[in-house]
Formats: structure tokens, C-alpha cells, sequence
């Protein structure tokens, strides 16, 4: 079954039907064609007119999903971040089936309940940061595996929040930031130091920031990222 409705005849439907769906894909655009037959007694619909076609297909029920954002896709295969608890994270291949609105299915890779990142792209800036990302998570996951590595692994915790104050001569910043639940941290408002490698030029008080910080061996927390969100929540600024 179809549905066809034209975008200037409001408030009327057309109902139809597949007829036929053609073999061959379009060489240029990969695309497929199908014929739809629909009552059209009094003439609207006519030829060359563009027209918006609902096509019902079965519905899987019961399917393993993620949220779009969540899937990071290269050329060495798709990977999520999978959550470990107590801030710990592995870059976890997947394979991924049919897309539908907002979510991708999984057929392999995570199972029922998994947590993985889904607001972390903001920290991606390229493939070569990519790829250097995953593989830091990966290489951290291997050393903790080998307890004769000597490679100690810095734990790295992701919040957003509001810029407060900015001290630039002392690299300080003071934010007021949601809870953060991977330190059971209730909503607060912090100064914390500021990585040198982070540029704090043109940060300033109001400015909405998802913001990284690790645990230091002094139990103090150091600010290593930085990136300025406009008011729909995109990243506008990398620091």
C-alpha cells in the first residue's frame, strides 16, 4: 500500500498501491524506481507533477537500535564508544542494518542495555582526530588488560555547562555544570585549572561549553577540552 498526497492540493490523500518495482538501479544515482497506480477519476494528479509518496513497508519488530549520533563511521568499519562505568570507555565495531528516522539498527556488536556516547562528536574535529581517539581508547583498553604495561590511563569525563568567570592570566575557569554521573557529581558550580594546550581566547561569562576535564593523581581535576554550544545545542567553536 501507498499514500500519495501534492504539496499545493491541502488536506486530500490519494490511496494506491505498488505495481511494479524495477530491476535495474539508476547508474548515476543508485536509486531505485518503483510504479505506483492510484485513483485519479477527476484528473488532479498529472503528468510531470511532483507528488509525496508514503510507500508502507513491514515493520521489524523488536530490532536492537541505536541513536544516529551515537555510530562513528570510517573506513576501517563503524565503532560506538561503549561505556565501562567509572569512566572508562572502549571503541567498541559494530555492524549496523537498516536506517530509520533517528536510529540505526545493530545486528552485531552490542547487546540489550549497553551504554554508549551519543553527544561526544563535538570532540572529533577530523579522521586523523578520529582515528587517533579511537585508538588512544583502544590502546588504553589493551594496557588495562596487560598488567605489566607501565602505562598509566588517564580517565577522561565528558559535562556540559555555563561559563561563570575566566581568569586568562592564571588559566582558570569557573563554570556551573550539570551533574556529571560517572563522578556521582551533583550539579555545581567549579573553578578548575585549564590545560595549556587549550585556547581560551574569545571564551567568555554565559557562554554554553561541553567541556572534558581528568582526575589528577592530587585528586584536583584539570580542564583539557573546551567547546562552545549555541543556544540549539550545536557546536559552534572548536577549542
Amino acid at each position: 500500500p501507498a499514500v500519495a498526497t501534492l504539496p499545493y492540493v491541502s488536506a486530500k490523500t490519494w490511496q494506491g498501491n505498488v505495481n511494479y518495482v524495477y530491476p535495474e538501479l539508476d547508474q548515476k544515482t543508485h536509486t531505485l524506481r518503483v510504479r505506483l497506480i492510484f485513483p485519479n477519476p477527476d484528473l488532479t494528479i498529472k503528468p510531470k507533477m511532483y507528488a509525496n509518496i508514503k510507500i508502507a513497508s513491514q515493520t521489524m519488530e523488536h530490532a536492537l537500535v541505536i541513536p544516529r549520533s551515537a555510530l562513528i563511521r570510517t573506513g576501517e568499519g563503524d565503532r560506538v564508544i561503549l561505556a565501562l562505568g567509572g569512566g572508562r570507555f572502549k571503541a567498541q565495531p559494530v555492524k549496523v542494518g537498516i536506517e530509520s528516522g533517528n536510529y540505526y539498527q545493530v545486528s552485531s556488536g552490542l547487546k540489550e542495555n549497553d551504554l554508549v556516547v551519543i553527544s561526544a562528536q563535538f570532540l572529533i574535529d577530523s579522521e586523523s582526530n578520529l582515528k587517533a581517539g579511537l585508538s588512544r581508547i583502544q590502546s588504553h583498553e589493551h594496557g588495562a588488560q596487560n598488567k605489566a604495561s607501565s602505562e598509566v590511563i588517564v580517565q577522561e569525563f565528558v559535562g556540559m555547562g555555563k561559563v561563570e568567570n575566566v581568569d586568562y592570566s592564571k588559566r582558570l575557569i569557573m563554570f556551573h555544570h550539570q551533574p556529571i554521573h560517572e563522578l556521582n557529581m551533583p550539579a555545581m558550580t567549579m573553578e578548575l585549572s585549564v590545560d595549556s594546550d587549550v585556547d581560551l581566547n574569545g571564551l567568555k561569562k554565559s557562554d554554553q561549553i561541553h567541556f572534558v576535564i581528568i582526575k589528577r593523581a592530587d585528586d584536583s581535576y584539570l580542564v583539557t577540552k573546551i567547546r562552545v554550544i549555541d543556544g540549539q545545542g550545536s557546536s559552534v567553536q572548536q577549542r
